[in-house]
């Protein structure tokens, strides 16, 4: 943290906290005053009275030490401690507080952070193209040596990146992935099916897999969030402003921002393109890895800045990129959502033969009124839960729902399994059995061989609907040998431990199908309002905008 950041010491917490701090800190660290902390912790300075010096200490938000794994956070902050580069503000001990609060310790910094130089009233058009890419290749070079230790900050913004003798460094390195990690730990021991996701970080600089709280996020997200902010460092703003939380999620998810030459037309092409490549929504568009970022700011830049007028030029306005960025955002984002029906066509090709790699999901018979979400429900969940387990693909949800008879039955699984080209089709029934009991029965048609090859019966409770789809795939997998598939990976494979929040996608789903957009809509969110973090839900709602 930085010197310019102090203030006068105020009532920004109890007593009682402070004192908690103080004592967990111990007699060799004296706690000073309270400085500008961020959403997800409180820091003050403190004086380290063994060696004489300055340090920082950071405290966590109570809303992010609900249900975390204290002890799994410290085994984090301890790897995130190991990093020691010139660009990093290392990390110096870490503990807990007598009242189950973490906290951590850093070095003070002398300087100013990013955002204090975009604060100044001459910034308000963005910083100096050369200092913006001086700065951003020593964040590039902090990023490749962390993400090559396996560590990604999760949480890159001009607040985390302090100036200090004309160089950048990075602080909080670790601590978000400490969170998530910690908190996964807890989840994992936490049986409540209803708990409500959360997602770390910042909405503002979040990449769309990390903000939809995408399980497969990687270091890729970095390389976003280093987008937005070298996009905020040039033009003065981030790509989406003005915006709710719940809006700049889904701006993430959708809309292309607009082009940085277009707002600062000074910004040289090169810069430009590096920049909006690093926002592409696909992570897999995007640079590969932080070395190529600093390989492109330290080289071929270089021609590009040669002889820059350093100073910011006049804004442009951008509404009619805008418009247009919005509908590439919307191409994108229909590409996302419906690349499961990307198959589609090439099943309804098939004239001759099938593929014994290949599983329709068939609607199941639904045997009770109150069942009725599950007829096609089930087919949502088992079909993403099996796809890719080893060799085994499956066919899209949308098309065996839309071929498929109402029974489902062994003549109706060998006309479908022919029709589709799938060599494996799954079927069967669901029912009550009594007041919170269900009954599955199901079963899987070979269709070269032309008979049932195996059939399952599970019972369980209603409330645990997504446990007995994932006891289902387990069965279905354990029979065909799926390529050494363990239990603990494949789950109902839709993003959510929410019973409502998966019941309201599935009727989403049921409802998009339809074409009925509004009230799908409204369905996706309700499950986003259960869980925040549900990937396919936030997706869901972006496709009924765009359809």
């Amino acid at each position: 943290m930085f010197r310019e950041s102090l203030t006068s010491p105020g009532d920004r917490m109890s007593d009682s906290i402070r004192d908690s701090l103080a004592s967990s800190l111990g007699t060799g660290y004296t706690l000073g005053r309270e400085l500008g902390g961020g959403g997800m912790s409180r820091v003050w300075t403190a004086r380290d009275e063994a060696l004489g010096r300055d340090i920082v200490v950071k405290l966590l938000s109570p809303d992010l030490v609900e249900d975390l794994s204290v002890e799994r956070f410290a085994r984090e902050v301890r790897l995130a401690a190991t990093l020691q580069h010139a660009h990093i503000v290392p990390l110096l001990t870490a503990g807990v507080t007598s009242d189950g609060r973490p906290y951590y310790l850093m070095p003070f910094v002398e300087g100013e952070s990013l955002r204090a130089q975009l604060s100044r009233p001459d910034a308000a058009q963005g910083l100096p193209i050369n200092e913006v890419v001086s700065a951003l290749r020593d964040v590039s070079r902090a990023l490749a040596y962390a993400h090559a230790r396996g560590i990604v900050h999760r949480d890159i913004k001009p607040d985390n990146v302090l100036l200090s003798g004309g160089a950048a460094m990075v602080a909080d390195f670790g601590i978000a992935k400490a969170m998530v990690t910690a908190r996964a730990a807890s989840d994992t021991a936490n049986t409540t099916l209803t708990r409500k996701g959360v997602a770390i970080g910042t909405p503002a600089y979040q990449s769309p897999e990390q903000g939809a709280g995408d399980p497969d996020t990687d270091h890729r997200t970095d390389i976003y969030a280093f987008g937005v902010m070298a996009y905020e460092l040039l033009t003065g703003s981030t790509p989406f402003v003005k915006r709710s939380v719940h809006e700049l999620l889904l701006a993430h998810l959708t809309e292309m921002p607009v082009d940085v030459r277009s707002v600062r037309a000074g910004v040289p092409p090169a810069v430009a393109a590096l920049v909006m490549s690093c926002l592409a929504k696909d992570p897999d568009h995007r640079p590969g890895s932080a070395d190529a970022l600093t390989a492109a700011l330290t080289g071929e830049l270089g021609p590009a800045l040669s002889g820059l007028d350093a100073r910011p030029p006049a804004r442009v306005t951008p509404s009619s990129h805008a418009a247009r960025s919005r509908r590439i955002g919307a191409a994108l984002a229909v590409a996302v959502v419906l690349a499961g029906a990307v198959g589609v066509f090439r099943y309804d090709k098939r004239t001759s033969g099938v593929d014994r790699n290949l599983m329709a999901v068939m609607p199941f018979t639904v045997r009770n009124d109150g069942m009725g979400l599950w007829r096609e429900g089930l087919v949502d969940i088992l079909s993403r839960s099996l796809d890719g387990a080893g060799t085994l693909r499956t066919v899209a949800a949308s098309t065996t729902i839309s071929r498929a008879p109402q029974l489902a039955d062994p003549q109706s699984a060998a006309s479908l399994g022919r029709e589709l080209g799938a060599g494996l089709v799954l079927f069967g029934s669901v029912s009550e059995a009594g007041t919170d009991s269900v009954h599955l029965r199901f079963a899987i048609y070979d269709v070269p061989a032309a008979r049932v090859r195996a059939d399952f019966d599970l019972r369980g409770t209603r409330d645990r609907m997504d446990a007995l789809a994932d006891s289902m795939a387990l069965r279905v997998l354990r029979e065909i040998g799926a390529g050494g598939v363990s239990g603990s990976s494949r789950t109902t494979g839709l993003g959510t431990r929410s019973l409502p929040a998966l019941k309201a996608f599935l009727a989403g789903q049921q409802l998009y199908r339809r074409g009925a957009l509004d009230s799908a809509r409204v369905a996706y969110t309700r499950a986003v309002d259960a869980d925040s973090t549900f990937a396919l839900a936030w997706r869901g709602i972006a496709a009924t905008f765009i359809r």
